[in-house]
């Protein structure tokens, strides 16, 4: 509600803070705040503003950051054979690929070569409006993973059990991708 060279440092500090005690997180205060900050930026090299006044502000910190848990092999297969056999492959991948849900998502069948037991990370499928949205991968640049055997295998098994006629190795029952 005010201009751009109206908005002082004190602003955005207050700003800042009102969302750290509204309940947002540390990560989603930051994301916000970079975001505010890189217009005002745009805006100060443009000759708008003469200082950009998110300049100096401080973020809150993550302190709630736990060690990452991981589960072990005996886990990951009581896990895969409690699940509906259609996801059971899913579980495995997930757990030895150390790729995000999203890239899974995208995962396609002409990126996996079971034989060599290595998949290329091509993509990742964003939710944005209720809607699937294929995106680039995070760093732009394709990835090849490895696979052990066994996981290479039970893929393999699960790409001629489960097929999709748009191409994804996990795909939903009726078709398209995985939400």
């Amino acid at each position: 509600d005010r201009p751009l060279d109206g908005i002082e440092p004190s602003a955005v500090r207050s700003w800042v803070a009102a969302m750290a005690r509204g309940g947002s997180s540390a990560g989603t205060v930051a994301t916000v705040f970079r975001t505010f900050h890189a217009i005002l930026r745009t805006a100060e090299v443009n000759g708008l503003i003469r200082r950009n006044p998110c300049v100096g502000a401080r973020l809150p910190r993550d302190d709630d950051r736990r060690e990452m848990t991981f589960l072990d092999p005996e886990q990951i297969a009581r896990l895969a054979e409690a699940i509906d056999p259609r996801y059971r492959a899913l579980v495995y991948v997930a757990a030895y690929s150390g790729c995000r849900w999203s890239e899974l998502a995208y995962l396609k069948v002409d990126a996996v070569n079971v034989l060599a037991g290595a998949m290329q990370i091509r993509g990742s499928l964003a939710e944005v409006g209720g809607r699937l949205v294929p995106q680039g991968t995070k760093t732009g640049k394709w990835r090849t993973v490895t696979l052990p055997r066994s996981v290479a295998q039970i893929l393999g098994e699960h790409i001629g059990r489960y097929p999709s006629k748009d191409g994804h190795v996990f795909a939903a029952p009726m078709g398209g991708p995985l939400r």
